[in-house]
């Protein structure tokens, strides 16, 4: 039994740590955008199909793709725009 107390205690602690790295590391609404870290997000072009999208989605884990047309970003589509539009 004091095992599993122990290891609730070790489990609080680290979630304890996370938060407090994470407060650490938060931004203020008027730090400038060049601060982020920003992540590259795949593209797709505006011709592809919606199941290749998802594919892209599932497979690269990320919830969106940039869509470009002549190597210019035109849209961004989103989990959100499937879920909206599912059939």
């Amino acid at each position: 039994m004091t095992e599993n107390f122990d290891d609730e205690l070790a489990r609080m602690d680290e979630l304890e740590e996370q938060a407090d790295s994470a407060i650490f590391e938060a931004l203020l609404l008027d730090d400038p955008i060049r601060g982020l870290t920003l992540r590259h997000h795949p593209t797709v072009q505006s011709g592809s199909t919606l199941q290749s999208v998802i594919d892209i989605l599932r497979n690269e884990k990320v919830g969106c793709v940039m869509v470009e047309k002549d190597n210019q970003i035109i849209g961004v589509m989103t989990e959100r725009d499937f879920l909206l539009r599912a059939i």
